[in-house]
């Protein structure tokens, strides 16, 4: 069963695409590819359960279009925090560009990279610019979630085609999804040098929960150690440095230990200098952190990270604007700008080879 008011089109009176996408008829908008998992009752979603659009119309409340998620401006921050020793040893800055995502689509910004060929040619563009590291999702041919191992190596393949040395870590994140599909991103041939790992819970639109649980993420684990991944932990809060303490408990971690820490609204760290602080002091001794701050945060956290000696991600799946009111071009566009800033700050990026010699891969 799927909802009833889900349609697929492939313009609107201001959108036209390749390929039929999914479009909910009560919101009067293309939906995102995770919604179209929703909206067509895949994995355990269910529609009426699931989206909180459809009870509003069966009820006959009005919908009122997009829910927006504003964060509070964040109070005057006081205090030195810790010292940044780090950035001044000199460690070339390590930047991933997540170039597609899980969540949004084209629906959010067109130039968004969803197809193998989109995606590769963005990788070479990305690591022409100074990324060593891309974070890859998989889409279907009209944007939608697939977890599909297949999926992935048709992805993988048009990055070596079209780029030179590039790191390719897979996302093995999925709301809704079931764990057994989770695992499939790690089966490529060859499988990709690192792969991402979910700490821990987290909360999705109105009724969903990206779960995570300890067992999910064991056997995930599990499966990077014996395929030769490096898994990158993302942080999405501070209960989740707790877990990251847990898994070196449970597990023994190449070192290494390579962490996420991503700021934003709902469940993620609130995005204020003394939490990025704090978690960063929090990390296991010997730790290297990667800073990710989603939407307007994207730069100014990515500024933090380098100067506290971590690393940066950037990209479409977390960030589609530039600036207020203007979409970004591309994901070069959001790399470029973060190397200027380390350049700026007079801290090296590096080459996917030392990128490598850094992370122990």
């Amino acid at each position: 069963m799927t909802c009833p008011y889900l349609a697929y089109r492939d313009a609107s009176d201001d959108r036209r695409f390749d390929d039929e996408r999914a479009y909910c008829t009560a919101a009067d908008r293309f939906v995102q590819p995770m919604r179209a998992d929703i909206c067509n009752d895949r994995y355990s979603l269910e529609h009426d359960r699931h989206c909180e659009i459809f009870p509003r119309v069966r009820g006959r409340q009005r919908c009122r279009g997009r829910n927006r998620i504003t964060v509070s401006r964040p109070e005057r921050e006081r205090g030195r925090g810790m010292s940044y020793a780090a950035f001044l040893d000199g460690d070339p800055l390590i930047v991933t560009a997540a170039l597609t995502g899980g969540v949004h689509g084209k629906e959010a910004n067109p130039n968004l990279p969803e197809t193998p060929a989109e995606i590769g040619r963005a990788a070479a563009a990305v690591e022409a610019a100074g990324a060593s590291v891309v974070h890859v999702h998989a889409r279907h041919q009209n944007g939608e979630r697939t977890f599909e191992t297949e999926r992935f190596q048709a992805i993988d393949d048009a990055i070596r085609r079209h780029a030179d040395d590039v790191i390719v870590q897979h996302s093995t994140g999925g709301t809704g999804v079931p764990d057994a599909d989770r695992h499939l991103p790690l089966r490529t041939d060859p499988p990709p040098e690192m792969a991402s790992l979910d700490m821990g819970p987290l909360n999705r639109y109105d009724h969903l929960t990206s779960e995570n649980t300890r067992g999910l993420v064991d056997s995930l684990h599990e499966e990077m150690v014996d395929r030769g991944i490096k898994p990158e932990l993302e942080v999405f809060n501070d209960g989740h440095l707790n877990e990251v303490h847990g898994l070196l408990e449970r597990h023994e971690l190449a070192d290494p230990v390579y962490a996420t820490l991503i700021f934003g609204p709902g469940t993620l760290s609130p995005p204020r200098p003394r939490n990025f602080l704090n978690a960063i002091d929090t990390l296991p001794d010997g730790a290297r952190f990667n800073t990710l701050g989603f939407g307007r945060h994207q730069l100014p956290f990515a500024t933090m990270g380098i100067l506290f000696g971590g690393h940066v991600r950037v990209g479409l799946e977390d960030n589609v604007y530039y600036r207020r009111g203007e979409l970004a071009e591309s994901n070069t566009q959001l790399v470029e700008r973060v190397v200027r800033v380390a350049a700026e700050l007079g801290r090296d990026v590096a080459s996917p080879a030392r990128a490598r010699e850094i992370l122990g891969l």
